[in-house]
């Protein structure tokens, strides 16, 4: 099982990470990877495994709804952790009211799958909320494994964003 953490050693982050970034159009900028399935999501099944990132920004529910612009996930190795995933959601919130509300996390690996819901609060060690930005950190990891994630916010007043689709490649 996958366990959500949240570390202060955020700014420790492996230099020579590998992984992706996205932007709002779900592309990936690197040249190592593919880019997304294009599925739509409507399937609530986690992660397509095949892409590298995916999201279509009019699936949120109105525009007072938060939106999910693109996703970073990658493996990075925390001295005295060890190895961890790091899941970096970048959104925009009209209402700036993502304090307050949740993230609704689906995961999946050849393995295992799961899913969580997050408070997102000041009081929840388990994600870091800065402007526009939302982390998590995961342990129990097998590197050798590609990690599909399924990512949803709903802020503080219930309204519900885009789902993005982002994949942490195995280490190979």
């Amino acid at each position: 099982m996958l366990t959500f953490i949240f570390c202060a050693l955020f700014a420790c982050q492996d230099a020579d990470k590998e992984g992706f970034s996205t932007s709002g159009s779900g592309i990936n900028p690197n040249e190592s990877g593919p880019t997304g399935s294009g599925d739509d999501n409507s399937n609530n099944d986690p992660g397509t495994g095949d892409g590298v990132s995916t999201g279509n920004l009019e699936d949120a529910d109105n525009e007072d709804a938060p939106q999910i612009s693109g996703v970073d996930a990658f493996f990075s190795d925390y001295e005295g952790i060890g190895d961890l995933i790091e899941v970096h959601v970048y959104y925009t919130d009209i209402q700036d009211d993502i304090e307050g509300g949740l993230m609704q996390l689906s995961y999946s690996n050849a393995e295992t799958s799961g899913s969580e819901t997050i408070d997102l609060n000041d009081e929840n060690a388990s994600a870091k909320l800065e402007e526009n930005e939302l982390t998590i950190l995961f342990t129990n990891v097998d590197t050798s494994l590609d990690y599909q994630f399924r990512i949803r916010l709903i802020d503080a007043a219930g309204n519900y964003s885009n789902e993005f689709d982002a994949t942490a490649p195995a280490n190979d």
